[in-house]
């Protein structure tokens, strides 16, 4: 009934399944922590080694581009809407912005992987956990390991901030842009992103929560966590 839903509930255990890798320790020296696929067939893969671009389609990609400025591991990318901008979080206390507008262009034959430029250096004194776009693509949500919720917004020169209960592991934009959910070890928290202020607090996992989502409608919310349980929230009471 709701094949789009559906889609985003499926990439909500593929997320999971990521994220439980990522605690039972590294398979490979170059262990893919997150990726991100836009829609101009262009996946973005974050590892211990950085971020590669590749486009193609599932059976043939090709490297178009290296993300070349974190000092640390990468944890996570994120396209903007538009996908002009790509946004990664490392344990080196950096997120970055980055232009890849012209690196996701379809590159002529033989051509030589390029790199894209860093538009902005967002700094702190933690290690950034995780970011995400809103849907308008015009502001981008930061969380910290210390529990920092950071909004960096393009025509802004500085970040507002507020502070969470727990670290972020993970976090999604509302829709229409009005609320942020953010998961921990505790659970999930729903922000309200204009007055920075707690919307709600959703407790029903009984282990941390890994990954969180919106239905596209906002009117509905997918959660999963390390208690082997994927839960889906309705917006009336946001109760599961």
């Amino acid at each position: 009934r709701h094949p789009a839903f559906f889609r985003f509930c499926c990439g909500i255990i593929l997320a999971v399944c990521n994220r439980i890798t990522q605690a039972t320790g590294p398979i490979a020296p170059n262990l893919v922590g997150s990726n991100a696929i836009h829609q101009t067939n262009t996946l973005s893969t974050a590892s211990k080694g950085g971020c590669i671009l590749t486009v193609g389609n599932a059976c043939r990609l090709k490297s178009i581009g290296h993300l070349k400025g974190h000092q640390g591991k990468v944890n996570s990318v994120s396209w903007s809407p538009d996908g002009k901008l790509i946004a990664t979080t490392s344990d080196d206390t950096c997120a970055i912005v980055w232009n890849v507008s012209a690196t996701t262009a379809q590159p002529p034959p033989n051509a030589s992987v390029r790199c894209p430029r860093i538009v902005e250096t967002i700094e702190s004194s933690t290690a950034a956990h995780t970011a995400s776009w809103s849907a308008d693509g015009s502001t981008l949500a930061i969380g910290w390991s210390d529990g920092t919720l950071r909004l960096w917004a393009r025509e802004k020169t500085q970040a507002d901030e507020a502070k969470l209960d727990r670290p972020a592991h993970n976090l999604a934009w509302s829709p229409d842009g009005k609320l942020i959910a953010t998961t921990s070890n505790s659970g999930i928290l729903l922000w309200d992103s204009a007055k920075h202020s707690i919307e709600s607090r959703l407790r029903g996992h009984t282990g941390a929560v890994q990954a969180v989502a919106f239905r596209p409608d906002g009117a509905a919310l997918a959660s999963a966590g390390l208690d082997e349980r994927a839960r889906v929230w309705v917006h009336l009471a946001w109760s599961p």
